[in-house]
């Protein structure tokens, strides 16, 4: 089972190759920067806090998120309570699926986005490829105490409009923080362009608004289609995907953070 990274810097790089992806990135910024996105998407922007911390899959392993939150002094478990003060945490999506704790992490997410509020500071939870199988009613990856955890039917507890279904529409595809844009696999400067609308159709196949066994073409992976949850470039060894970033940026330019290194 894979254990989820902490991020709390982002490498440099002036490489060339990376422009597109900087464009990408600054394109994304500046929609959010410059109110040009939807005021439902309000969860997806938030201005510079004093500290970010980004933690990947989480994929039902309790423990291993525990031990990421605490090593980054956001959490005490002994307290069951946030420590973060104004920092602000972002979970770049697969937290179902493998593991068997899907149920208490989400529970514990829940506390500690009204603990983080309370103390100044925010926990927003993203959108991740294993979200979408799981609204979609695949269940290849969850584990057999996950087949239960959520009743006795857990394709029916996730289908679109169903309740934790509408939670997961509160989830964004695309965030901007500060100067980073959070994403759960990559991003390009064409999905830059369209971030607003991506993260609003995403909302509304969730609650049920519209034909739940279709999602929107962006939540899935198609061949030479970029899906912002389901491209592995970002993950790929330097030099064979010359349009994107491995996680660079240049010196003055927007920067990204995307989560998914393999499945």
């Amino acid at each position: 089972m894979r254990v989820p990274c902490v991020c709390s810097q982002i490498q440099k790089t002036s490489d060339s190759k990376n422009a597109l992806d900087r464009r990408a990135l600054l394109h994304l910024l500046a929609l959010f920067c410059t109110g040009s996105v939807s005021s439902s998407l309000a969860i997806a922007r938030l201005p510079a806090p004093s500290r970010v911390v980004a933690v990947g899959d989480i994929h039902g392993d309790m423990q291993a998120l525990v031990d990421c939150l605490e090593l980054s002094g956001l959490y005490s478990s002994s307290k069951s309570c946030w420590m973060g003060g104004d920092a602000v945490l972002v979970q770049l999506g697969d937290i179902l699926d493998r593991g068997d704790d899907e149920a208490s992490i989400l529970d514990l997410f829940r506390k500690l986005k009204v603990q983080a509020a309370d103390a100044g500071g925010a926990v927003v939870t993203m959108l991740g490829n294993h979200e979408v199988l799981n609204a979609l009613g695949i269940m290849s990856f969850v584990s057999e105490a996950g087949q239960t955890a959520f009743g006795e039917d857990r394709v029916k507890a996730f289908w679109p409009g169903s309740p934790l279904a509408r939670e997961l529409s509160e989830w964004p595809v695309f965030a901007v923080i500060g100067d980073t844009a959070f994403c759960h696999a990559g991003v390009t400067l064409e999905l830059a362009k369209r971030a607003s609308e991506i993260n609003s159709q995403a909302a509304r196949w969730l609650r049920g608004e519209g034909t739940p066994s279709l999602p929107p073409v962006d939540l899935m992976p198609a061949p030479g289609k970029k899906s912002p949850i389901w491209m592995r470039e970002l993950s790929n060894a330097p030099g064979l995907e010359p349009e994107q970033d491995r996680l660079g940026h240049g010196q003055g330019d927007g920067r990204q953070r995307a989560g998914d290194a393999g499945d």
